[in-house]
């Protein structure tokens, strides 16, 4: 299932302030190729990462986009349900660790992440 292109301009604009890049700067409308998925995508408007020292954050921005489209998969009536309750233990974006990724992809109820499926 593609993720809808609303939901794609919205996490790469995201994606490209946790990066230090001004969102209005890139179009990012007029550079989403529908037919593509949310990673795809992603890849295409902001590039490879080109060097070694950025390869962690880039995880942890990966990771983060990975779950915001595992999130929105979710049925609506789940995603209301888990975005009304704090979870105990909150990962913040900057946090997104392969880890700690894989702790909330296991387990999405025990986990949030600032952002996605968290109250606030």
């Amino acid at each position: 299932m593609k993720t809808s292109f609303n939901f794609q301009k919205i996490s790469i604009d995201r994606a490209l302030k946790l990066r230090g890049i001004d969102p209005d700067l890139v179009d990012t409308r007029s550079h989403i190729d529908r037919t593509l998925s949310l990673g795809e995508n992603f890849t295409n408007i902001i590039g490879k990462r080109k060097q070694k020292e950025s390869t962690s954050s880039g995880n942890k921005i990966n990771n983060f986009l990975e779950a915001q489209e595992i999130f929105s998969n979710f049925n609506s009536k789940r995603q209301r349900i888990d975005s009304r309750i704090n979870a105990r233990k909150t990962f913040e974006e900057n946090e997104m660790t392969n880890k700690n990724f894989k702790k909330w992809k296991k387990n999405p109820n025990r986990f949030d992440i600032s952002g996605i499926d968290t109250k606030y």
